[in-house]
């Protein structure tokens, strides 16, 4: 009788191995949204993305940044999502996918500052030097023109705007580091409405000038109200 019940056990444990072998694996819900993560905006924008499992393209889709959110149902396992950031430059995001409901957001304004190893013009100031930012915007219904003042006072940094200056905090210089990286990374020119800028420093009277027509970076406006000249 022992022996049998033994094989019982046996038998069942088998079956039960064999059956969960064969079950198909749980299945998650990937919520994909876009989002502008660092500067808020409202712009309307169409996002390619491609998702991706052990290397194999599995889907091709576009999502609506702040309108769509795209579910889709996947088993279990490790991904990868590419898309192409407002800089024009390839973002991947790789998860797991271990749980009913997921939320991955596809952050559209992310980019990696690689700020020790760039040339950035607000590196080169020495005391008592300026960095000087001319910026002119142009539309069809607008015009705007500015300028902005960065100065190097020995360890600490202040702007000056319209004859108000600001003593930058380290987060708020830090900013100011990001928004020329990004300035030197922005390309698009897909808008009618076109940013001229205009760099140049105290030390020599050399001109660096960029152009954005993206309409999705917005970045004197929105350096002004992180460094507070604007809300």
């Amino acid at each position: 009788m022992r022996y049998l019940f033994t094989l019982i056990l046996l038998v069942l444990l088998i079956i039960s191995c064999q059956t969960n072998k064969n079950s198909p694996p749980p299945l998650g819900e990937l919520h994909i949204d876009g989002q502008y993560c660092k500067y808020p905006d409202n712009n309307f924008l169409i996002l390619p993305f491609e998702l991706r499992k052990n290397g194999e393209s599995i889907k091709l889709d576009t999502i609506r940044v702040y309108r769509d959110v795209q579910p889709v149902r996947l088993p279990f396992g490790t991904y990868k999502i590419i898309f192409e950031s407002i800089y024009q430059r390839q973002e991947i995001i790789e998860f797991e996918l271990n749980s009913r409901v997921q939320n991955i957001t596809l952050c559209i304004d992310k980019i990696n500052y690689q700020l020790s190893d760039s040339d950035l013009l607000i590196n080169l100031l020495k005391e008592g030097e300026k960095l000087i930012i001319d910026f002119n915007s142009s539309g069809c219904f607008h015009y705007v023109d500015s300028q902005l003042e960065i100065i190097r006072n020995g360890n600490f940094y202040s702007t000056s705007l319209n004859d108000r200056s600001i003593i930058l905090t380290p987060l708020q210089l830090q900013l100011v580091k990001e928004f020329e990286f990004e300035l030197r990374n922005i390309k698009s020119n897909q808008c009618s409405t076109s940013d001229t800028y205009s760099l140049r420093t105290t030390i020599n009277s050399e001109v660096i000038e960029f152009i954005d027509a993206s309409c999705h970076w917005n970045g004197f406006e929105n350096l002004l109200k992180k460094l507070g000249y604007k809300k």
